[in-house]
């Protein structure tokens, strides 16, 4: 539209085609020849060629070759036209006077001036086009975001608007200037060298970084440049583009200290050591000329300072502590009150105290302080602090940034406070939890094993990981039915969680495993795999059975310590009264025959009721301190002699002392209960191998959790007989149980042996195999104090008579009360009786001064034998006494009785030994 502005002229329709308007347009200017030539053709007979020159100049310079060759033609037809019909000459007379040939020459005059139109069209659409693309670079060039610059010899050409925006210089400040003016003094070296070396050729960067100088002086703008070298006119001319990174890099900076201070996090419990580190970081992206971090001590009120860095740390010093006043000067202080930062534009501009203006803002020449607040769950736990020289805004950026490592701070805060609950509550069971491994495996449906963690081929037994990845994961279930449990269970599930399955290892052993476990699937929604963890539970179930069958064994210690109390007062009065009868002269000797049977199967019953006791480990013996070395050097001796050659009894010890707190005689008897079932075990012959050693055991490899750390004797007894099948292992210590038949066992054995053993506060652990053989391994804490000496005591079996002296017996047991008065009578002793603690008290007031020995049951109704001694020593603090109690005494009722210097005797006893401890309490004057 813009080229035919003669349409525009007419006013023609915009929805008339280009051509369409060309054709009128020549029309148009046809029609007004015409009309030119009749109105003027009286005239026109001798100047119709200057006439039809103008219209083909015309349509020519506008049309080009096509138009005036048309024209021209169009025109000499309408002039011979015209001159015919109009002016009446003839066509011999027209072409006679060379009408014809004038046609012809308007016609080349057409084909020529339509060229010269040709050419000045092309020539104008060139200078448009040139015009439209240098308008168009311009716009780009000026309205690109990146900076621009064109160097040659040395100095700056040209430079876009966005680089002048960026650098507030005027385009005249830059221009014709050295190229480096702008650049940062630190990078101009490099930049000169770089740029001389490219202008000679030599292959340098095209692409780095460097810093620019901003007009201010201070600010510096990190651009990334990209620079290309073209000749122009045999001119070098260096051409390049700056992008502006420094938000980039100041980006990438906070992110790789926000990233260094987690690692730290991560790494370190140590809440001053972060700190540290906090504050090393906040130095390399934001200037401070102070920073400090200060933490809330509750119990003080105050803020304590922790870390600090810069100027003025003497003085900061003498404000460790800062209190938390009603005054609230301290812009620290409403930062942990309020919970939000505060900013100080100006510290000379506000009321502050004179201690605090003097000695640290005019000194230091301290001007603005921004104060952020650490929190931990919205609760502010402390206060960060920066101080600049300077009068300075801090950005959002930089506050966000502040704020991000405030909550890091937070966070090691808190993460160190719930570690130290931790340790100070998990202290005992910490290295266990750190040494524990779970596996992680990555298996296809078809049990392929894609990938496992060392811990994995630990658990199974692999010696590497390769090896392990070699076997289908099916094989280490110890049941296939449980491989196929566990692919049903993800197929229906797609997850299970701590589900129990019975593994094995290489060698086949089981692995009792806590599976938690969920699928990976593809795009359409199809399993590839299962992924998960496996938490070995083996240990755990086995401590769990330990303590199932210790509680087991309690409850019935709990009821054989009853049984045993009772049957011991029935045994007492039997074995008393048979005692005294046996000691009548006038007895014949068949009544004197069938009395020794009943006393030996009183006693036989005795040895089963100490035999209970000792399970229930109620059983009352004195310990001392022994080497039990050589005492086991003896029972191995007697096993020797006694048990068939067919056994091979090996001992193995090192030589050393085996100090132990001990009953030896209950000892060996659980070396000797052991080494017969061991015989009863192989029947056919084998091995006793009997091992002895000392082992320091701590949290990490003690056999049983609750044992002491330290050194303990470890003594261990191994068969190779027909072994304990699993399903009787469990009750192997329980009382009365016995696999032998009728008649070869009492099922006392092995209960008596865990029951000494606990007695003596140690432990007893069994493993066996059938068709491999048992082993019982016996830990006993070792004896350290050097005081003690082994002390060894043979009862006494003769009588001992008594010197008339006069004995104060209480006992609510009529029986039992009735044969101790006899049994003192027949030993020359005089007694006097009394059914209760109450009535004891009362006879003894009536007789103190005669009563040389008060003998007195522990157990009774309204006053215990204890409660009974307490008064009666009040009353006289020298008077003898002798408890005697059919049930076990607690430790503290011995020490009550060793300070108190009483005497004491469990039922059931026999006369010898009753006369004996009565005559020692009598005489004993220490």
């Amino acid at each position: 539209m813009k080229k035919f502005r003669f349409s525009n002229f007419f006013k023609l329709p915009s929805n008339i085609t280009l051509s369409t308007k060309s054709i009128i347009l020549i029309l148009i200017i046809t029609f007004i020849y015409i009309f030119i030539f009749i109105l003027f053709s009286h005239l026109l007979r001798a100047g119709i060629f200057p006439l039809s020159v103008i219209p083909v100049i015309i349509i020519g310079l506008f049309f080009g070759l096509k138009g005036g060759f048309l024209v021209g033609l169009l025109i000499g037809l309408i002039d011979i036209f015209l001159l015919n019909s109009i002016i009446g000459l003839q066509w011999e007379n027209i072409i006679r006077s060379g009408t014809v040939s004038g046609f012809i020459a308007i016609i080349v005059i057409g084909c020529l001036i339509g060229i010269v139109g040709d050419l000045s069209k092309r020539l104008k659409n060139k200078q448009e086009k040139l015009k439209k693309s240098e308008e168009m670079y311009r716009f780009l060039f000026d309205n690109i975001q990146d900076g621009v610059f064109v160097v040659e010899k040395g100095k700056i050409k040209f430079v876009n608007k966005a680089l002048i925006e960026k650098t507030g210089y005027e385009i005249n400040e830059i221009i014709g200037h050295p190229f480096y003016k702008i650049v940062a003094p630190e990078d101009q070296e490099k930049v000169i060298r770089r740029y001389y070396q490219r202008v000679k050729g030599v292959n340098v960067p095209k692409n780095y970084e460097i810093s620019v100088l901003h007009k201010d002086g201070k600010t510096k703008i990190l651009f990334d440049v990209n620079i290309k070298v073209v000749e122009v006119e045999s001119q070098k001319i260096t051409i390049g583009t700056l992008r502006d990174i420094t938000e980039r890099k100041r980006r990438e900076k906070e992110l790789k200290i926000l990233y260094e201070v987690s690692s730290l996090l991560n790494k370190s419990l140590n809440v001053d050591q972060i700190l540290e580190r906090l504050v090393e970081a906040i130095g390399k992206v934001i200037n401070y000329h102070y920073c400090s971090i200060c933490l809330i001590d509750k119990k003080k009120n105050a803020l304590v300072t922790k870390v600090t860095r810069g100027i003025g740390k003497d003085y900061w010093k003498y404000r460790e502590i800062i209190p938390f006043e009603k005054n609230n000067y301290d812009i620290s202080e409403l930062t942990a009150l309020k919970g939000k930062p505060f900013y100080i534009h100006n510290l000379m501009n506000i009321d502050i105290p004179k201690e605090i203006k003097e000695n640290i803002i005019k000194k230091y020449n301290l001007r603005s302080h921004l104060s952020i607040p650490i929190k931990v769950n919205q609760e502010v736990v402390g206060v960060l602090n920066i101080m600049t020289q300077e009068i300075r805004k801090f950005t959002s950026n930089e506050i966000k940034l502040l704020l991000t490592l405030a909550e890091h701070a937070g966070l090691a805060i808190m993460k160190a406070h719930y570690f130290n609950l931790l340790r100070e509550s998990e202290k005992k069971y910490r290295s266990l939890f750190e040494r524990s491994k779970d596996v992680i495996f990555v298996i296809s449906p078809n049990g392929e094993i894609i990938d496992i963690n060392p811990a994995g081929v630990e658990l199974f037994g692999y010696s590497s990981k390769e090896e392990i990845m070699k076997i289908n994961a099916k094989s280490l279930f110890y049941y296939i039915e449980d491989w196929n449990k566990y692919q049903k269970l993800m197929e229906k599930r797609n997850e299970i969680k701590n589900y129990e399955f019975i593994l094995k290892d290489k060698e086949g052993n089981r692995i009792i495993g806590h599976i938690s476990s969920n699928v990976l699937k593809d795009e359409k929604d199809n399993i590839i795999a299962y992924e998960g963890i496996i938490r070995d539970y083996t240990d755990q179930k086995e401590l769990e059975n330990q303590l199932i069958q210790s509680q087991k064994l309690e409850s019935l210690g709990r009821l054989t310590a009853g049984i045993a109390h009772d049957f011991n007062n029935i045994l007492t009065t039997l074995m008393g009264y048979a005692d005294l009868i046996k000691m009548t002269s006038s007895n014949s000797p068949q009544i004197k025959e069938k009395l020794e049977i009943i006393i030996s199967q009183c006693q036989h019953a005795s040895t089963l009721i100490r035999q209970l006791l000792d399970f229930s480990r109620s059983s009352i013996t004195e310990k001392f301190p022994v080497d039990i070395l050589p005492h086991l050097k003896e029972t191995v001796k007697l096993l020797n002699r006694t048990i068939p050659e067919n056994i091979n009894i090996e001992f193995n010890y090192k030589q050393d002392e085996y100090k132990v707190k001990a009953n030896i005689n209950q000892l060996q008897q659980v070396i000797t209960n052991l080494a017969i079932n061991s015989y009863d075990a192989m029947p056919k012959g084998g091995t006793l191998k009997i091992d002895i050693w000392k082992e320091y055991f701590d949290i990490l490899k003690k056999p049983f959790p609750e044992m002491k750390d330290g050194e303990w004797v470890v003594l261990k007894l191994k068969d190779t007989g027909v072994g304990i099948p699993k399903e009787i292992l469990p009750r192997i210590f329980e009382p009365f149980f016995t696999t032998k038949p009728p008649g070869k066992g009492t099922g006392l054995g092995l209960s008596q042996t865990y029951g000494i053993i606990k007695q003596h506060n140690g432990y007893i652990k069994v493993e066996s195999e059938v068709g491999k053989g048992t082993i019982f391994t016996i830990y006993l804490p070792i004896y350290k104090s050097p005081k003690e000496m082994e002390i060894e005591r043979k009862e006494e079996k003769k009588l001992i008579n008594g010197r008339g002296e006069k004995i104060l017996i209480v006992e609510d047991d009529e029986s039992i009360l009735e044969l101790m008065k006899r049994t003192l009578k027949k030993l020359k002793y005089k007694a006097i009786t009394a059914s209760n603690g109450k009535e004891g008290i009362y006879i003894y007031e009536k007789y103190k001064n005669e009563i040389k020995l008060v003998i007195s049951d522990r157990i009774m109704p309204e006053l215990s034998g204890i409660e009974l001694i307490k008064s009666l020593r009040k009353k006289n603090p020298e008077l003898k006494i002798l408890i005697i109690t059919g049930y076990p005494l607690r430790e503290n009722e011995i020490n009550f009785l060793k300070k108190n210097k009483i005497s004491w005797i469990q039922k059931p006893f026999n006369v010898q030994q009753f006369s004996k401890i009565v005559r020692e309490t009598l005489e004993n004057t220490s």
